[in-house]
């Protein structure tokens, strides 16, 4: 009798359940779709960073930048907002490294209507150099890879997360400088390194899409590890963890994540991409020397970066699924072309992820988390200290304003003509 009713309750939960499963799943689609409404209305604009030929500002200039900005994220702020209009964070600004026809380019693409606030703020910090709005050079691309593959060309692309979680910074540009200014070293050099040797017909692109997250989020993701890492791990069998002296590299630890949750923080997605004619292609140098090149950002006791795995353009037996690599090769590098072009940063919204992913290709977008200090540190113009010339775009000129009191050798009804 027991079972007979237990029994009839299961087959009675079974339609619930379904309801509620569905419900659950028709909500996310909903959400996905009016968030994906949301950004096919916004508009972008994109800007050419040109560098003089000396930039005496360090990266810190460029943290500072970051400050300023940090607080211009899209919110939804209310129900209407989020189920509505589908309003939700989005990548306020993309910074992007280039080697296009032989010559490095820097960019930013900001969504227009912070477009004027992020460039203003930018040039505040940096009034030497010139930030141009330029048509997008991801327009001039082909639209997808088979149209890529179709003009004889060939294809290697990833995205690059950090190997630990983010409350663990990086090292930041403040390790990189020196007492004696002589000595000080830019990161920003390797990258131009690596980019300077691209021949004209070679492409290769860093892209490092940005959104301000909430400040208190960001400090209470780092919770547990900071628990962690004050009180000591506990021991199989303790109640509680036994009080016991930090070693001194532990402290260095503790108080590099104290520090590193301390400042604002950006969600980030990075990725690379490279692309030559088949006769000329070989992925090998900024393969090898892009990575090489974010490998000096490592920490042995911090953090470091390192490939996505499930975003990279080649496939092979060993890795989940383990089967169909050339197809799901093929998959992986065709998504990776679009989130090139889009510079998709990828949603937590389940029905939105089921639109990026697929049975063999799992596409899995994996943003990581950096502050300012951190950000600063991977994007800034180059300093005084890096050697830009021949292969990068740049002002040969330094901007500065007429000197006062400059005379004028022209009568008033000349200057009337070029009176508004």
């Amino acid at each position: 009798m027991a079972s007979f009713i237990i029994g009839n309750l299961i087959l009675g939960a079974v339609p619930l359940l379904a309801f509620i499963g569905l419900f659950l799943l028709a909500r996310s689609m909903w959400l996905a779709w009016r968030q994906f409404l949301f950004d096919s209305k916004l508009e972008w604009r994109v800007f050419e960073i040109r560098i003089p030929r000396e930039v005496t500002q360090t990266a810190r200039a460029m943290e500072q930048f970051l400050l300023a900005i940090s607080t211009m994220g899209e919110q939804a702020g209310t129900f209407v907002g989020k189920w509505k209009e589908g309003s939700h964070s989005i990548p306020i600004v993309s910074f992007e490294m280039a080697s296009l026809n032989g010559q490095v380019h820097f960019f930013m693409r900001c969504e227009k209507g912070r477009s004027e606030l992020i460039r203003s703020a930018f040039l505040s910090y940096y009034p030497t150099v010139e930030v141009v709005e330029v048509d997008d050079y991801m327009k001039s691309m082909p639209p997808t890879l088979a149209d890529l593959k179709a003009q004889g060309n060939r294809f290697f692309g990833t995205d690059i997360q950090l190997n630990r979680e983010s409350a663990y910074p990086i090292k930041s540009y403040q390790e990189f400088l020196s007492p004696n200014e002589d000595d000080v070293f830019d990161p920003m050099s390797v990258f131009l390194e690596v980019f300077g040797k691209m021949r004209a017909e070679e492409s290769l692109i860093v892209q490092i899409n940005v959104s301000p997250i909430d400040g208190k989020a960001w400090v209470e993701s780092g919770g547990e590890i900071l628990k962690k890492l004050k009180e000591g791990e506990k021991k199989e069998g303790e109640d509680a963890p036994q009080f016991r002296f930090r070693t001194p590299g532990e402290e260095l630890v503790l108080k590099a994540v104290e520090k590193n949750l301390s400042k604002p923080a950006f969600e980030c997605v990075v990725r690379l991409a490279y692309f030559a004619p088949t006769a000329i292609f070989s992925d090998g140098f900024p393969r090898r020397g892009v990575l090489g090149a974010f490998n000096q950002y490592a920490a042995n006791d911090m953090n470091s970066f390192r490939p996505n795995f499930d975003t990279f353009s080649y496939a092979d037996l060993w890795h989940y699924p383990f089967i169909f690599p050339s197809m799901r090769a093929k998959l992986r590098s065709q998504q990776l072309w679009q989130h090139l072009i889009s510079r998709e940063m990828g949603t937590d919204v389940y029905g939105g992820k089921m639109t990026l992913t697929h049975p063999l290709r799992p596409m899995t977008i994996a943003p990581c988390v950096l502050n300012t200090e951190s950000l600063a540190t991977l994007f800034h113009p180059p300093t005084k200290v890096v050697v830009t010339a021949p292969f990068t775009a740049r002002v040969e000129s330094k901007k500065a304003g007429a000197p006062s009191g400059l005379p004028i050798f022209a009568d008033e009804d000349v200057l009337k003509d070029y009176q508004a």
